[in-house]
């Protein structure tokens, strides 16, 4: 009974979210570009004030790490990999590249959010 759920917001929900976030940074990007923030931008709010308008769609960029490395990672075969630590390298590796993209973009409005996230990168 309950695996058919369980299956269908298995898989729908690391696609449906981001796409659904996306959409509506798409939809909404004009107006703040504009910068005259209409009632649907204002609800989306926490999807993009931390970020320079540049970087309108670094949430979603970020909901995808974070679904690779708290869901998708666990897809890796360790019985067929060359150690049992494949998991956590290519976690580390995802997460140190995603390191050096925050560090090179520079996403956020203060510098302060950029630290924060820069260090819980590392971590």
């Amino acid at each position: 009974g309950l695996d058919a759920y369980f299956w269908a917001f298995f898989v729908l929900w690391p696609v449906l979210v981001p796409l659904a976030f996306f959409s509506l940074l798409l939809w909404i990007r004009p107006e703040v570009v504009s910068q005259r923030v209409g009632d649907i931008a204002g609800a989306c709010r926490f999807l993009w004030r931390d970020y320079e308008p540049g970087f309108l769609f670094w949430e979603v960029v970020d909901l995808l790490r974070k679904l690779f490395l708290a869901s998708l990672v666990l897809f890796i075969n360790i019985e067929h990999g060359s150690s049992k630590l494949l998991r956590l390298v290519v976690a580390s590796v995802v997460s140190a590249l995603f390191l050096a993209a925050l560090a090179l973009a520079r996403p956020f409005k203060q510098s302060d959010d950029l630290f924060l996230a820069c260090i819980a990168n590392l971590l």
